[in-house]
């Protein structure tokens, strides 16, 4: 066999690998999940509507469009946001749907959920009272005050006086199992396998994304992009770090000296945020091959 079969072989079984990784991950994958949750929801305006009925208790909403990953606009400088689900009902009131893992509220997310929606909801000439109502809804895997209630609303009120300016700041407990739709709808958000999941369009939902042959290899494509995202920005932070090291040593030892330990500064990093073999990194330094012995004998 020559070194061509055998790199190719070593190709093969990598890949193999890393698609039966991918497989066990999509089988851990849950609603609560906020990447696979995406997946589900995306173009399914029918599920959208389901859960915000659930959780709100608007028996009567009804969704008029739905988006996944919504990116809000926002002044350039400023924090952006990236919506796990953006939905609008036909009266107009606009739907923040956020998964988020552990129980700690961050009322100050929520805060900054709320005030990005208000800030690309009017344009020029429009009077504030054209204000869309909204909901800003957070999916908390844990019972983010320990009381035990199912979901946990808050409004601008002074006593018994609500602001009424139509926000609704709105958290779901995760760990409900009440003996009623919110019940229902939060087992199965924490449900992996999806016959384990109450029957119906939820479930057959989740069942494409994990079961499907066209299903499962999107889901496998969009795990193998995040991987390679993670991956590259490990080496992007590897070489910054190196960078910056190099500029501050630069300063006190002469710039050739600096450039020499920004560079050993770099393969460091990236030997600690990536699993690139040595070689590799050398390579995607492209460090001069005459200066490689020598870069390994300083590590």
């Amino acid at each position: 066999m020559g070194d061509m079969d055998i790199t190719r072989n070593a190709a093969e079984t990598t890949m193999e690998d890393r698609h039966e990784e991918d497989l066990a991950i999509l089988k851990r994958l849950r609603l609560m999940d906020d990447d696979f949750m995406r997946c589900v929801f995306r173009g399914r305006s029918d599920l959208v509507q389901l859960v915000l009925r659930a959780v709100t208790g608007v028996d009567s909403l009804e969704v008029a469009a739905s988006e996944t990953q919504y990116d809000l606009k926002w002044p350039a400088g400023t924090r952006s946001l990236e919506l796990d689900v953006m939905a609008t009902s036909k009266d107009g009131v606009r739907y923040d749907l956020e998964v988020q893992c552990g129980k700690d509220p961050q009322p100050c997310r929520l805060r900054y959920h709320s005030a990005c929606l208000d800030a690309e909801a009017l344009r020029p000439g429009e009077e504030f009272g054209d204000l869309p109502g909204q909901w800003v809804v957070f999916v908390m895997e844990g019972d983010p005050f320990g009381e035990g209630d199912g979901t946990y609303l808050y409004e601008r009120r002074r006593g018994e006086h609500a602001l009424c300016d139509g926000v609704r700041l709105l958290y779901v407990n995760g760990t409900y199992r009440g003996d009623d739709e919110l019940g229902r709808l939060m087992h199965d958000f924490n449900q992996s396998d999806p016959d384990e999941m109450w029957p119906g369009p939820l479930a057959d939902g989740v069942r494409y994304w994990k079961r499907s042959e066209e299903g499962v290899r999107k889901m496998c494509k969009i795990i193998e992009d995040m991987r390679r995202e993670e991956r590259q920005r490990g080496i992007d932070m590897g070489i910054e770090r190196g960078i910056e090291q190099g500029i501050e040593q630069g300063i006190n030892m002469g710039i050739e000296q600096g450039v020499e330990r920004g560079v050993l500064g770099s393969i460091r990093s990236l030997m600690e945020t990536t699993q690139y073999s040595v070689q590799e990194i050398l390579g995607l330094l492209k460090v001069p091959k005459d200066d490689q012995a020598r870069y390994l004998a300083m590590l």
